[in-house]
């Protein structure tokens, strides 16, 4: 019964953040960041010694998160996390790949 609860109040936050009122957007965006940093901080974990310090990675991991509230559907049915998980990660692995540490040049 919890989880139900926790996930009404999920879509009806994410359905505040994607209003038009830009006061309501920022509020509901904030309240499920805050309530959705553990899920960030677990996928951060994910990529240790890879040259970025943790923190950092808990930060691009929140851009991913950002770009999950403004982008999920609520007609899905599905978790919230269901959906933010990959965008989190995907946020992540982009950042490795492009500021990584090697970069490879192609000279011709």
């Amino acid at each position: 019964m919890e989880e139900n609860k926790q996930k009404e109040r999920h879509y009806r936050l994410l359905g505040e953040a994607q209003s038009a009122d830009p006061s309501v957007a920022e509020a509901a965006t904030e309240a499920l960041i805050v309530e959705n940093m553990g899920l960030v901080r677990k996928v951060a974990r994910r990529f240790p010694d890879r040259g970025v310090e943790f923190e950092d990675l808990v930060q691009i991991g929140s851009i991913g998160m950002l770009k999950a509230i403004r982008s999920f559907s609520l007609e899905r049915g599905t978790a919230f996390s269901t959906y933010a998980v990959p965008l989190i990660v995907g946020e992540i692995r982009r950042h490795l790949r492009d500021e990584g540490m090697i970069r490879v040049r192609i000279i011709k």
